[in-house]
């Protein structure tokens, strides 16, 4: 039960926010399940090949990275190296695209996500946890703690480094346009809130603020992101 507002969040997130981009982002067949255990490995740990193709897809071409990502991270380690090393070793092959960059994290999340929620299903029918899955499976929640407690802003900055994606540009702070609009239209700005609400970008019916959080867009004038 304490992790459910967690899981909420995670799959509000993914439904509103992810998968409109995903419609938008390059798709092909893919592997979709590329972690340790569908990975042939030589004696010096170079990679040799893949098996287990019973999970073949057509999906966006970035599940493919962010699945995998998500299968070779383990609680207690370097979760923004792996990261980076992931990616940057998939740009090798095949470069991302700036808008894939933007979606790769919260694809890791949903995907650990589903793990878990896979296996309280199992549970709930009297199906218990075969071979590997059990320890492999339970280390989802702890892993989107840990993720978060790295940071976002952080997580994604590593990501756009390792695909050679230039940094995000910085959105000037309220309080600076405030002071903007006080020189330019007088010392009593008439605005709606207090403190005023800095749009930064819209996405269909919502609207985010300097702070990533999402507003529903009700308004019926004529305001704008640009």
């Amino acid at each position: 039960p304490e992790d459910r507002p967690l899981a909420r969040e995670v799959l509000s997130t993914h439904r509103v926010v992810t998968v409109p981009k995903l419609a938008k982002l390059r798709s092909q067949i893919i592997h979709g399940d590329i972690h340790p255990y569908n990975t042939l490995m030589a004696d010096d740990a170079t990679i040799t090949g893949l098996i287990d193709f019973g999970d073949l897809v057509h999906a966006p071409l970035v599940q493919d990275l962010s699945n995998a990502v998500s299968d070779f991270l383990f609680p207690g380690r370097d979760h923004a190296a792996t990261i980076y090393e992931m990616v940057r070793g998939y740009c090798r092959v095949a470069p991302l695209e700036e808008a894939e960059t933007e979606v790769i994290l919260d694809m890791i999340e949903v995907r650990l996500l589903m793990t878990a929620l896979v296996d309280s299903l199992k549970a709930s029918m009297g199906i218990s946890p075969q071979g590997y899955f059990g320890q492999f499976n339970s280390r989802a929640i702890p892993l989107i703690r840990e993720l978060r407690a790295i940071g976002r802003d952080r997580l994604h900055a590593t990501i756009r480094r390792a695909a050679a994606v230039p940094p995000a540009a910085t959105a000037p702070q309220s309080g600076d346009i405030l002071e903007r609009r006080r020189q330019v239209m007088g010392q009593k700005p008439y605005v709606f809130y207090d403190p005023p609400l800095h749009m930064v970008r819209g996405d269909g019916i919502w609207l985010f603020d300097d702070t990533g959080r999402r507003f529903l867009d009700c308004y019926n004038n004529v305001p704008c992101v640009g």
